[in-house]
């Protein structure tokens, strides 16, 4: 006589639940997900967010009009992000002015090699919270390809007649 019970995991897996209305059939304002690129486009195009605030340095705003458009179409750069991504813009700056001092071999360019490596790992990590940086995988992970049955013809049920 077996004892115990059910095995932790035994039993059918919940499906995902489809969004339907009050009368079953599915929701028409679900959009695809290859429709939700389009739409997040135009988003991003209408977006007051792309034109840098004024009284950011020259620098600055080519940053802010170089990587905004990215950040508002990722969904990351909004009105509560805003003082995020003005910091993000001055730590660019600050690696790149570091980088062309190295670059150029300035005295004092070994310490300033330093800074650079600490404000190249900064700006990653700050890019990563607006999604402008590889995160070393892919963003959707893709399905392998189901096997195809070679006797699926062969097994095929026959037809009526």
């Amino acid at each position: 006589m077996p004892r115990g019970g059910s095995r932790p995991g035994a039993g059918r897996k919940p499906t995902k639940p489809k969004v339907v209305n009050i009368d079953g059939k599915p929701r028409a304002d679900v959009i695809p997900p290859a429709m939700q690129a389009a739409i997040d486009q135009s988003i991003a195009s209408d977006s007051p967010l792309l034109e840098p605030p004024a009284d950011l340095s020259e620098a600055r705003k080519t940053f802010w009009r170089e990587w905004a458009p990215l950040a508002v179409a990722e969904g990351t750069l909004t009105e509560a992000t805003v003082l995020g991504f003005r910091e993000l813009s001055e730590q660019f700056v600050i690696k790149d002015t570091l980088g062309r001092q190295c670059e150029a071999k300035e005295p004092g360019w070994g310490e300033a090699f330093k800074l650079w490596v600490k404000a190249t790992q900064r700006v990653d990590s700050s890019m990563a919270r607006f999604k402008l940086t590889a995160l070393g995988k892919s963003a959707t992970p893709k399905r392998a390809p189901t096997a195809v049955n070679p006797w699926a013809r062969v097994a095929a049920p026959a037809v009526k007649r």
